[in-house]
């Protein structure tokens, strides 16, 4: 437990939390804090949901959002500024909280999250839904998320503790990764490694141990691809110091092999965690190239 502790304090140092200057917008969800799993009840099995304004009661496309952290910390409101942006340009957005990995590691929150997703699609008409434009929007560990939802083909062992299941007919018409960490046997990015090693239950030291090799696998997306992924939006910081640009890049070109149609934005961004904080312009020109991409894959 110590050895945790210690890691988790070196952690979040090397994360470069944001500076009181550069505080993300935290805004408030329209309904707060819904329970997702009733089965298997946890204080982080909950979500926030961002409506537009819908007079006529249409049927809204949909994002479902994933916070980072490295898996090991984090906050669904940390993205809220980015879900506010999206829900005033018409937008239904989901925001999940997950169990994370210093109690709770691999493959608890991915578990969690295809929960929260099946929670979506089972509540999508009383919400105004609209599963058939679906996309998925994840940050650093929350685009490695997003990767891997839309890249399992079953998810069925995933959700033995969840009370709902995915529609067989369970559509994702779009993903959006900022700043991702795809294949965790090869990273270049060892802060991240740090974080993973809480993540997969393993020491430091055994990072580049081939018996990992396995382990590392099963938790990164490019391993899970197959040619029938969606479109894909890449966004990265050229500078980024926690994960590497060449991460974003090594998917590009693994998404290129498979044929999977995608595109990719590199920016200045000032810090690793940019997709909330609109005090930089690097965080408003990715989100513009969110909305184009959006727009072509959901309207």
């Amino acid at each position: 437990m110590l050895r945790r502790r210690v890691l988790l304090i070196l952690i979040l140092g090397l994360f470069a939390l944001p500076t009181q200057a550069q505080l993300f917008i935290f805004a408030s969800p329209t309904i707060a804090n819904v329970p997702y799993n009733s089965e298997n009840p946890h204080p982080r099995h909950i979500l926030d949901i961002y409506l537009p304004e819908n007079e006529n009661d249409e049927m809204l496309p949909t994002l479902f959002l994933i916070h980072g952290g490295g898996y090991v910390f984090g906050n669904k409101r940390s993205v809220g500024g980015f879900a506010q942006r999206f829900a005033d340009l018409g937008y239904a957005v989901v925001t999940p909280s997950y169990r994370l990995a210093l109690a709770d590691p691999y493959p608890a929150p991915i578990e969690d999250l295809f929960c929260a997703l099946a929670w979506t699609h089972e509540n999508a008409n009383q919400y105004n839904f609209d599963m058939t434009r679906l996309a998925i929007v994840g940050e650093s560990a929350g685009a490695n998320a997003a990767a891997m939802l839309t890249a399992i083909d079953d998810p069925a062992q995933l959700m033995t503790d969840c009370p709902y299941r995915l529609p067989e007919n369970h559509t994702i018409r779009g993903v959006v990764a900022y700043y991702i960490y795809s294949d965790l046997s090869t990273c270049d990015c060892k802060e991240a490694k740090l974080a993973s090693s809480m993540y997969l239950s393993v020491a430091p030291s055994d990072f580049e141990s081939d018996s990992l090799a396995v382990v590392w696998g099963e938790a990164s997306p490019l391993v899970w691809l197959d040619g029938d992924e969606p479109p894909f939006l890449l966004l990265h910081g050229v500078n980024d110091e926690i994960i590497e640009v060449s991460e974003t890049l090594h998917f590009a070109e693994a998404l290129t092999r498979w044929n999977i149609p995608h595109e990719m934005l590199l920016v200045d961004a000032r810090q690793h965690a940019f997709i909330a904080d609109f005090a930089d312009p690097a965080a408003i020109q990715a989100a513009d190239a969110v909305a184009v991409f959006l727009d072509e894959v959901l309207r």
